[in-house]
């Protein structure tokens, strides 16, 4: 093998891992389960499908056990196996993918902005305004498609992500706020007590006990 060949062979190697992580970042949003619909984040596993579930748990559990070499490498892709597995027997990806109106056209744009703009713009009226729609008809789309306000998928989405970073242990409820651009801590703690009854340091006691 000349040094030609060994380069090529890299090069290759460099641009799979490239392809492998991309795949991997893009595929997180598409899992059906991690939406802002609470009726969509429970799944209840077909019979003959639940042996390979309880197979990638008990990988997990020995991992988690023995502690080796890239425990945490080895624990993400058996989640990843399991997100797969779970995905497969989802029939839709959501409440709205079997209308087929210009309306549910834009309610999944809509639901594109805010995966992508979430963190940073908050108001119903400025989604209108990427969507060229008023308030009032974006609140419309809404309420026709999935019943409930524009202002509410919103807050759905921020809560959301409010919930996951609290799972971290290691993240601050102060620099949670701060990633969620809510730079007063005590109104965020506000937004999350409010929508889960809850306090931050409460919702994630929940946890810390379980663990």
């Amino acid at each position: 093998m000349d040094k030609y060949e060994l380069r090529a062979i890299i090069l290759s190697g460099i641009l799979l891992s490239v392809f492998f992580f991309a795949v991997l970042y893009n595929s997180y949003s598409r899992f059906p389960f991690f939406n802002i619909f609470a009726s969509g984040q429970m799944l209840k596993l077909q019979k003959n499908s639940r042996p390979k579930a309880v197979t990638i748990f008990e990988e997990i559990l020995k991992e988690w056990d023995n502690h080796l070499d890239f425990t945490s490498v080895a624990i993400t892709a058996n989640m990843l196996k399991l997100f797969v597995l779970s995905s497969r027997e989802v029939n839709s990806e959501s409440p709205i993918l079997t209308k087929t109106s210009y309306n549910s056209v834009l309610m999944k744009q809509f639901l594109n902005l805010i995966e992508e703009n979430f963190k940073d713009v908050r108001l119903p009226k400025d989604y209108a305004a990427l969507l060229y729609i008023t308030s009032n008809h974006l609140n419309f789309i809404c309420k026709d498609q999935i019943n409930m306000s524009a202002g509410e998928i919103i807050r759905n989405r921020v809560l959301l992500e409010a919930k996951r970073m609290l799972v971290n242990f290691e993240l601050s409820v102060a620099t949670i706020g701060m990633k969620l651009n809510f730079f007063d801590t005590s109104y965020f703690i506000k937004f999350i007590k409010k929508y889960t009854l809850f306090t931050p340091e409460a919702f994630r006691k929940q946890y810390y006990n379980k663990s």
